[in-house]
C-alpha cells in the first residue's frame, strides 16, 4: 500500500542522515516550525552554528516543512486520537522526540481492549493446573538450555528467553527504542485493527513502585549473551508487575490505524526484518526443544512470580503502596490517625473505582491516587480543606459520588469526634 506519509518520512530519513548528529534538535525544530526554514534559523541560530549546517540541506528541509506542518495538524485533530497509518505515528515520534534513555516502550498490533497490558500467562483465564502446567513449561526449557548451552545462564535469564521465543511467563518484554516498538505494532496488522505504542516512563515507575518495594515491581534489565535478537531489539523485561497495576498505570499511547503489509522500516535506525534473526545459537536451541516429545526437568526452577495467580487488589493492598510512596516523609513525620485514616478512605474509594469499568481509566488511575495522595500530605492545609479536595476529585465520577460521600461522611464523623 502507498502513503505519503511513508514518502515524507522517507524523505526525512534522507535529510537527516547528512545532518551533523550533534545538532539533530535543531533539524526537529526546522521541520515544524511555523516560519521558513531560513528565516527560523536567521532568527534563532547563532552565525557560529549556522555556519556549520550545509545550505542545500536547508533547502531541503524547506521542500517537506509543509508536509510536516500538515502531520502536526493531523496530530491535533485525529478523530479518536488514531492517526491515519504508521508513518504518521513515525512522524509524531519525531515531533515528540520519543527517544528518552529514561524510557521504556512496548508495541501492540491491536489495541488494548483486545490485547490488554499484561505477562502472556495472565492473558487468559488462569486455573492453577494451567498454572502449574505453564510453570513446567518454563522449567523443562530452563532445563534444556541449561544443559545444552554452552554459556552459564542464571535462572533470570532463562525465563527471560522462555519468554522472548514464545513461551508463556509472568515477564512482560518491553524496548528501550520506541521504533523497534513502532516495527513490532505494525507488523502483522490486518484492516481495521489498530496499532498502539506505550511508553513507560523508569523514574516514574521507579517512584511509584516505590524503587521496586511494592506490588508495583521493577524494570530488570536483563542482558543474555549470544542471544542476537534481545541485543537487536534493545530488550528489556518487566519484571513482577501486577496485572492490575499495569493497566492503571495508563501510559502514554501513540495509536495508528492498520493497513495490510505497511509495516513500519528504517534503513536510518536500522529497523528491518533483521530483528526476528533466527539464526543466534538459542534460535536453534529453543526449535530443539519444542520437537522433543519428553520434555525433562532436570532442574528445578527457584526463580518463580511472588504469586501464583495474582489476587483481584483490595483497599489495603493499595494502602501498602500508598504507605511505601510515604515512607520517606514519615521517618521525620509520622502519619497522624487523621492521615492515616483518610488514605484508608482514598484507598478504599480506589479499589472500589476499579469494578466501574464505565469511568474512563484515568479517573481510576494509580496516578489519580497518587495526586490525592499528596493533597492528604500537604502539612499547612486544615482537615476541613484536604476532605474537600478528596470529594472534588472524585465528584468528577458522576453517579460514583454517593459512595464517596458515604466514604468522606465516615471520616469526618470521626475527626469531629
Amino acid at each position: 500500500m502507498g502513503s505519503k506519509w511513508l514518502n515524507l518520512y522517507r524523505d526525512y530519513e534522507i535529510i537527516s542522515s547528512l545532518w551533523p548528529p550533534e545538532y539533530h534538535h535543531i533539524l526537529r525544530e526546522l521541520l515544524f516550525a511555523k516560519e521558513t526554514a531560513h528565516c527560523w534559523m536567521e532568527k534563532y541560530l547563532l552565525p557560529e552554528v549556522r555556519a556549520l549546517i550545509d545550505k542545500r540541506l536547508v533547502a531541503h528541509v524547506a521542500t517537506i516543512q509543509p508536509g510536516f506542518r500538515e502531520a502536526a495538524t493531523c496530530f491535533r485533530f485525529s478523530e479518536r486520537n488514531i492517526l491515519e497509518d504508521v508513518y504518521l505515528a513515525a512522524i509524531y515520534l519525531i515531533q515528540r522526540n520519543w527517544s528518552d534513555a529514561d524510557d521504556v516502550y512496548r508495541g501492540q498490533r491491536q489495541d488494548t481492549r483486545l490485547w490488554p497490558i499484561l505477562p502472556s500467562l495472565y492473558r487468559r483465564p488462569l486455573t492453577d493446573r494451567k498454572f502449574h502446567n505453564a510453570l513446567k513449561e518454563i522449567c523443562s526449557l530452563s532445563s534444556y538450555i541449561e544443559d545444552n548451552y554452552p554459556c552459564p545462564l542464571t535462572e533470570v535469564q532463562r525465563v527471560a528467553i522462555a519468554q522472548h521465543y514464545g513461551v508463556r511467563t509472568w515477564l512482560l518484554d518491553v524496548t528501550t527504542s520506541p521504533w523497534v516498538a513502532l516495527y513490532f505494532a505494525s507488523k502483522g496488522g490486518k484492516k481495521g485493527d489498530v496499532g498502539e505504542v506505550f511508553r513507560i516512563g523508569l523514574p516514574e515507575w521507579d517512584r511509584l513502585s516505590g524503587a521496586g518495594t511494592n506490588n508495583f515491581g521493577k524494570i530488570t534489565k536483563v542482558v543474555v549473551p549470544g542471544v542476537i535478537r534481545i541485543k537487536q531489539q534493545k530488550g528489556l523485561f518487566l519484571n513482577e508487575a501486577h496485572p492490575q497495576l499495569l493497566e492503571q498505570y495508563c501510559a502514554e499511547t501513540l495509536r495508528f490505524h492498520q493497513h495490510p503489509h505497511l509495516i513500519f522500516r528504517s534503513e536510518f535506525q536500522k529497523i528491518d526484518d533483521s530483528l526476528l534473526n533466527y539464526s543466534d545459537p538459542i534460535a536453534w536451541l529453543v526449535k530443539g526443544w519444542r520437537k522433543k516429545k519428553s520434555r525433562q526437568i532436570n532442574h528445578p526452577l527457584e526463580y518463580r512470580p511472588p504469586r501464583s495467580i495474582p489476587p483481584k487488589l483490595i483497599w489495603s493492598d493499595y494502602l501498602a503502596i500508598v504507605l511505601s510512596w510515604c515512607r520517606t516523609r514519615t521517618k521525620n513525620n509520622p502519619l497522624s490517625q487523621f492521615e492515616l485514616r483518610a488514605l484508608e478512605i482514598a484507598c478504599r474509594i480506589h479499589s472500589d473505582l476499579q469494578g466501574h469499568q464505565d469511568i474512563v481509566p484515568c479517573e481510576r488511575s494509580i496516578f489519580k491516587l497518587e495526586n490525592i495522595v499528596k493533597y492528604m500530605l500537604i502539612p499547612h492545609w486544615g482537615w476541613k480543606k484536604k476532605l474537600q479536595c478528596l470529594i472534588n476529585d472524585y465528584e468528577r465520577c458522576g453517579h460514583y459520588t454517593v459512595d464517596v460521600s458515604r466514604y468522606i461522611n465516615s471520616i469526618s464523623r470521626k475527626r469531629k469526634g
